[in-house]
């Protein structure tokens, strides 16, 4: 088992980006809207926010795409807790997948599971996904 110690959850995303790219031999990420992942360059790519932590940094990170996060209780796409995960689930499949890029292309889908930012002054927390749609995830993650 290997061990990677860092100073601060950005650092901690830099190093899964790595592996991940490195592991698989593919290049391309999915993060959620909502997510802040930290401040660096690869970090700062799959933060999705507030455009004002992103803003005057021109391109970064290349293969990085996000849909919206199952917040079940105001599911961004108005559906009830029961069925926000499946909709976002289903638009990966249909979006992503159909239109962007193959599954077999995806290193690593970037997965916040409560979504909040530490260093704001008033903590803004969504409660995490549904069981439910971070196994379908998962499932999507998995090779083969």
């Amino acid at each position: 088992m290997e061990v990677f110690f860092g100073n601060s959850g950005t650092e901690a995303v830099e190093g899964a980006i790595k592996l991940a790219r490195y592991h698989t031999k593919r290049d391309k990420l999915i993060a959620f809207y909502g997510c802040f992942t930290g401040a660096t360059l690869g970090s700062l790519s799959l933060t999705a926010s507030k455009s004002t932590q992103r803003k005057n940094f021109g391109t970064l990170l290349g293969g990085v795409e996000h849909i919206p996060y199952p917040y079940a209780y105001r599911c961004e796409l108005g559906h009830t807790k029961e069925t926000c995960g499946g909709e976002i689930i289903e638009l990966l499949e249909q979006q992503i997948f159909k239109r962007l890029f193959a599954p077999e292309e995806v290193a690593a889908i970037i997965v916040e599971p409560v979504q909040a930012k530490a260093a704001s002054s008033r903590r803004r927390c969504f409660p995490a996904g549904t069981s439910a749609h971070l196994q379908q995830t998962r499932h999507h993650a998995d090779p083969g």
